[in-house]
C-alpha cells in the first residue's frame, strides 16, 4: 500500500480503479490523469482510497491483482452490499462469500466433441460421483421404481417392504436384458425376454425351465446392487463402492442449504418433471445456465428486476463436489 499527500496529486479521482505505469508516474482512473510524487512506482493495478491517516487526509493507493481490479469494475451494488440493506435477519449461508480467479484461458473444444473424452468422463467421473436419481416422494410405496438412465447404464430405484430405498443395475443377469424401460410399479422384477424374475430386493424369485440352469445358485444370482444416500428428500446413487460415504461427499452444503432453505428442501416435492433431450455434451447444456451474462440478450424482459449485473460466484476451495451462483431478483 503506498500513501501520497493530496498535495502531492495534480488532479485526483478517488471513485474508480487506477492503471498506472512506473516509466512516468502517471495514472489513469475515470478519464483523470493522475502525476504521483516520488518516482518509482511498479507498474500494476490499484484501488485509490481517500483516508485519514493521522488527522491528516491522504490518498490511498492499495494494489490489487489484475483479477480483483476487473471484479471491482462490474457496475453496480455487489450481492453481498444488496444484503447489507435487508430488513429482515440474512441467513448466515448467504453471507458465506469465496471467490478465487480461475483464469480465462480457452478450453479445448474437444472437451466438448470428442468421444474418446466423454468415454473418459464417465469412466472417471459419473461412475464415481454421487448424483440424484431421483426424489423420495416419487416412489412413496413399496413397490414403487424409478428408473435413472447414466450414459451406458441404466439403474433401477426400488422402495422395499421395509421402506427402505434400493438400487440395482436395470439389466437381466441372463441376457443383459433390460428390466424396466421407464417409472412405475411392479411386485416383482421380471425380464420380458426369457422370464427370469426377481423379487424386489434384487433376490431371484423365478427362473423358467430350471432344470436346464443346474448352474444358476439362487443365492449368488442376485441382481447387483448399487449404493443409496438420502438427503432432504432426493435420492442418490453411486455405481462406486469405494466412493466416500453421501454425508462426506456434500460437505458444508447440508449446512448451507440448513441455514437458508425456507421451507425445508425435505419439506417440499416435485409437482411436475419437464425434461427435453438436447443432442449435445452434457457440459454444453449446464453451462449455459451457470451463468447471469446471457440475462441481458436472451431474458431482456426481466431485466427490470433482475440483478444481473449483480450476480455472485462462490467457488469453496476445501468444497471440491460444489460451488455456488446467487443471482438477485427485485432489484432495479
Amino acid at each position: 500500500m503506498l500513501v501520497f499527500d493530496v498535495s502531492a496529486l495534480v488532479a485526483f479521482d478517488t471513485s474508480g480503479i487506477a492503471a498506472y505505469d512506473s516509466s512516468d508516474g502517471l495514472i489513469s482512473s475515470g478519464g483523470v490523469r493522475l502525476l504521483l510524487r516520488p518516482e518509482g512506482i511498479r507498474a500494476g493495478y490499484s484501488r485509490i482510497e481517500m483516508r485519514s491517516v493521522q488527522g491528516r487526509a491522504r490518498l490511498v493507493v492499495v494494489h490489487l491483482t489484475k483479477e480483483e481490479a476487473i471484479q471491482a469494475l462490474v457496475p453496480g451494488p455487489s450481492m453481498q452490499e444488496l444484503l447489507d440493506e435487508e430488513r429482515v435477519p440474512v441467513p448466515e449461508a448467504f453471507r458465506a462469500k469465496s471467490y478465487e480467479y480461475l483464469g480465462s484461458e480457452d478450453i479445448p473444444t474437444e472437451r466438448y466433441t470428442s468421444r474418446q473424452f466423454h468415454d473418459l468422463e464417465v469412466e472417471r467421473m459419473w461412475a464415481r460421483v454421487w448424483q440424484v436419481a431421483c426424489r423420495e416422494e416419487e416412489i412413496p410405496a413399496p413397490g414403487d421404481i424409478a428408473v435413472y438412465d447414466l450414459a451406458h447404464h441404466s439403474i433401477l430405484v426400488v422402495r422395499q417392504t421395509s421402506g427402505e430405498i434400493k438400487a440395482f443395475h436395470n439389466a437381466c443377469l441372463h441376457r443383459g436384458t433390460q428390466l424396466r424401460e421407464c417409472d412405475g410399479h411392479a411386485t416383482s422384477l421380471p425380464c420380458s425376454f426369457h422370464g427370469f424374475c426377481w423379487n424386489l430386493d434384487g433376490s431371484l424369485k423365478y427362473v423358467p425351465s430350471a432344470w436346464d440352469f443346474p448352474h444358476v445358485e439362487a443365492e449368488k444370482f442376485h441382481l447387483p446392487e448399487l449404493r443409496v444416500g438420502t438427503w432432504e428428500g432426493f435420492v442418490f446413487v453411486n455405481l462406486d463402492d469405494n466412493a466416500p460415504p453421501l454425508e462426506d461427499y456434500l460437505g458444508d452444503i447440508v449446512q448451507h442449504f440448513e441455514s437458508m432453505a425456507r421451507p425445508p428442501l425435505r419439506d417440499r416435492f416435485k409437482a411436475v418433471h419437464v425434461a427435453k433431450p438436447v443432442r449435445c455434451n452434457w457440459k454444453v447444456a449446464l453451462e449455459a445456465f451457470l451463468e447471469s451474462y446471457h440475462t441481458v440478450t436472451t431474458h431482456a424482459q426481466s431485466l427490470p428486476y433482475a440483478g444481473d449485473a449483480n450476480t455472485e460466484y462462490d467457488i469453496y476451495p476445501d468444497q471440491p463436489h460444489w460451488d455456488r451462483m446467487i443471482m438477485p431478483f427485485g432489484v432495479p
